[in-house]
């Protein structure tokens, strides 16, 4: 189809393209974006643990559910390596902006620069994690209240009281 076809002047031609391609293509900063829920536990701190990760795209359709134990460690720790689970995840499916919403309002606070990380076992994860965020056009760190991070939760409970394979 072409202007004439439609009976229009060039100009408005182009601004019937335009408004078509804005109709036909996803909204600005909805292509490639994904929204992750972590959660990392602890039994015992330390002790066993295991974290989960939730990764849906836009339209809220789960593209990938995931939880596994990590050995012994602490809560803290677990939080951390389910962030750096998440973006591994994203990166492999494309992703290039992710909302990411955790219960830990510890990780949140030092992911978004309001707290320092004192903690030793702490600051390698958070450096990797930093690392990760530059590899995305966009990362937003929320923290949700646990109500709202079930299912992450549960995923990392499911890995934490299955059998042990090292055992």
């Amino acid at each position: 189809m072409d202007a004439a076809q439609l009976g229009l002047e060039e100009p408005e031609w182009r601004a019937f393209c335009i408004r078509l391609e804005r109709a036909l293509a996803p909204a600005a900063g909805e292509a490639g974006a994904l929204t992750i829920n972590i959660d990392g536990a602890a039994r015992g701190n330390p002790g066993p643990a295991a974290y989960g990760v939730i990764v849906a795209d836009n339209a809220g359709l789960t593209l990938h559910e995931e939880g596994s134990r990590i050995g012994q460690t602490t809560n803290n720790v677990a939080e951390y390596r389910a962030l750096i689970r998440a973006m591994e995840i994203a990166r492999t499916l494309g992703a290039r902006s992710l909302q990411i919403r955790s219960d830990s309002e510890l990780l949140v606070r030092q992911m978004n620069g309001l707290y320092r990380v004192k903690h030793e076992q702490l600051l390698p994860l958070f450096l990797q994690a930093r690392e990760l965020c530059r590899g995305f056009d966009a990362v937003e760190i929320l923290h949700v209240p646990r109500s709202q991070n079930r299912r992450a939760d549960q995923l990392a409970n499911l890995a934490l009281d299955a059998p042990d394979p090292g055992q």
